[in-house]
């Protein structure tokens, strides 16, 4: 496919030339709130039933000092600091894991955390269909074709940079929609992650 033809702008910088003014205005107003800017790196313009991967790098966003720090106790763990924890323990590498690029993870025995109560336990919800629920209503996409079909990912869970999980977790959660898939359109994330490369993963 050309670039012509393609549905979507590769862009670079923070704007678009496309976006009208309200939409740089929203753009900039989101901006202001990271010390350094995420740098855009894929624009998808879709109906509002369509998935939308527009995506951002955070990977140079340092933590904000003047935001709430996150919680030391697990107890009070907000879902996102939760989920960054349990892919950062090796111990459940077999179940649930990072992809290579660190960018989107992959679970691999769903039954088996359900078995193991880790879904109760651990993400305090009843069983998989919830925690998918939870997902997707902390913005969290699916991947559905590729080298990460069936991946999820977050553009601020990134692996080995547990602090951007202080801006996910200030996100609030939002009613879950059904959207079509748009596999087109879907975020190749190895290179992506050789021009803006992750840390290795910090191991708790």
């Amino acid at each position: 496919m050309t670039d012509r033809a393609r549905p979507y702008l590769q862009v670079t910088g923070v704007q678009s030339e496309n976006k009208g003014n309200k939409g740089r205005r929203l753009e900039a107003a989101a901006e202001r709130t990271y010390p350094v800017a995420p740098i855009q790196v894929l624009t998808v313009q879709k109906p509002r039933n369509v998935a939308n991967h527009s995506y951002r790098d955070f990977s140079l966003v340092p933590a904000d000092m003047n935001l709430p720090g996150l919680p030391d106790d697990v107890e009070e763990m907000p879902f996102p600091q939760l989920l960054h924890r349990m892919l950062s323990n090796p111990a459940h590498a077999l179940n649930m894991a990072w992809m290579p690029h660190g960018r989107a993870f992959r679970i691999m025995l769903p039954g088996y955390l359900g078995q193991q109560g880790i879904y109760q336990s651990y993400f305090r919800c009843k069983n998989y269909q919830v925690f998918l629920s939870f997902l997707n209503s902390h913005g969290f996409k699916h991947i559905t074709s590729g080298k990460d079909r069936n991946c999820f990912y977050h553009e601020k869970l990134l692996r080995g940079l547990p602090h951007l999980v202080q801006y996910l977790a200030l996100d609030p959660p939002k009613n879950a929609r059904r959207v079509l898939p748009d596999p087109a359109n879907e975020p190749d994330f190895y290179p992506i992650t050789e021009k803006y490369p992750l840390p290795p993963a910090n191991i708790i």
